[in-house]
């Protein structure tokens, strides 16, 4: 008889948490497990990708930050009858609102608990107040599990483990590139960027770094695939972006194209992806999606791109605090096709090595 998991996954984006968890339904054994899904619906394309096979219940579980007291309740109510009804023999969470749902329901029901974390952003008094409740915390990357150290009290840190994302190398192996609809030009070199638009990803250094390499280099050409969130800051700093690349007289050079779903086939489409955040970034999903895709990557040296990247080996690392690196970077790498190619050839053994998809959910299903 397979164990019955309980995945809760608000999912109310499609980011980098949530397009892991779709992989880990998708991966489970299914002759050890039988995964069910507690989601919120409110991402369509979310919903679209969860495996034909999956029983789903949709339960709008609101921010924490919007919600009242008395919705939260309530959701809690139906999850609890939600559970009742399934009987899961383990509950595994995804993101900081399914952790604490989770362990609230965990508690009172006494199902064992599974929390996966994807980034810093855990409240230090709701990790350490919640985290007696899971049985293990896993964390896509060493610097969320340092981060949530420091937040934990010491009795729980054992229960910390750090799992990183993976690439699902099977689907790699029949992936047909099919070249995004854009106005490429013959004989350009295209740098990339793909995430969402927010002020700590640092497009604005990468903007400026390419502005001061145009003259050397005329056919160069920057494309920043993401879009903003719905926060305040993040649209302000995508109209930043945008006087930026009008200031420099960059309009024809440097494109914003906004959300795209074909994240594969544009990273095959750039020469160099770049990753330029100037805050820690939890793990770095696309950095080991170019890497298997054999697309070379310069990436900050913040958080979990220098745990994926060997500098100069397998990718190269800039610290972000002294910009000037990246225009060095950049200018060296343009410049030298046998490099990339090298990088390139290392970073897809990288993958297949250690960010394995499959292997990655064995090791997740030995902590169920």
């Amino acid at each position: 008889m397979p164990k019955k998991i309980l995945l809760l996954d608000p999912a109310t984006i499609l980011g980098g948490a949530e397009l892991f968890c779709l992989e880990l339904l998708e991966k489970l054994d299914r002759v050890k497990f039988k995964p069910v899904l507690v989601s919120s619906g409110q991402q369509r394309d979310y919903i679209a990708k969860i495996p034909t096979d999956i029983v789903k219940h949709l339960l709008p579980l609101t921010s924490l930050k919007l919600i009242t007291p008395y919705k939260f309740i309530i959701n809690l109510r139906k999850l609890k009858q939600i559970c009742l009804k399934e009987r899961p023999d383990l509950i595994f969470t995804n993101t900081i609102r399914a952790h604490i749902y989770g362990s609230l329901i965990s508690r009172k029901l006494k199902i064992p608990l599974v929390w996966y974390v994807h980034d810093f952003t855990f409240p230090r008094f709701f990790a350490r107040h919640f985290s007696n409740m899971p049985k293990a915390i896993l964390c896509n990357s060493q610097a969320v599990r340092e981060d949530l150290v420091q937040k934990i009290s010491a009795k729980n840190r054992f229960k910390l483990k750090a799992i990183p994302n993976g690439v699902d190398l099977e689907k790699l192996k029949h992936y047909k590139y099919c070249k995004p609809n854009f106005k490429w030009e013959q004989n350009c070199f295209y740098l990339g960027a793909i995430g969402r638009v927010a002020r700590w990803k640092g497009y604005h250094l990468l903007i400026q770094a390419f502005a001061k390499l145009t003259t050397s280099f005329t056919n160069l050409r920057l494309i920043i695939a993401g879009a903003p969130s719905t926060l305040k800051d993040d649209k302000k700093y995508w109209q930043e972006l945008q006087m930026q690349i009008s200031a420099g007289k960059l309009q024809n050079r440097v494109f914003l194209v906004g959300f795209q779903k074909n994240n594969w086939d544009w990273i095959k489409s750039f020469d160099l992806l770049c990753h330029t955040a100037t805050s820690p970034e939890p793990f770095g999903r696309v950095i080991i999606e170019a890497m298997a895709l054999g697309t070379p990557v310069i990436a900050s040296n913040l958080g979990g791109p220098a745990e994926i990247i060997q500098n100069e080996k397998n990718g190269f690392l800039f610290n972000p605090s002294q910009p000037i690196e990246l225009t060095n970077l950049l200018k060296k790498l343009i410049s030298n096709l046998n490099l990339r190619k090298k990088i390139a050839l290392e970073a897809k053994e990288t993958v297949q090595q250690k960010f394995n998809l499959t292997l990655i959910v064995k090791q997740i299903e030995k902590t169920f």
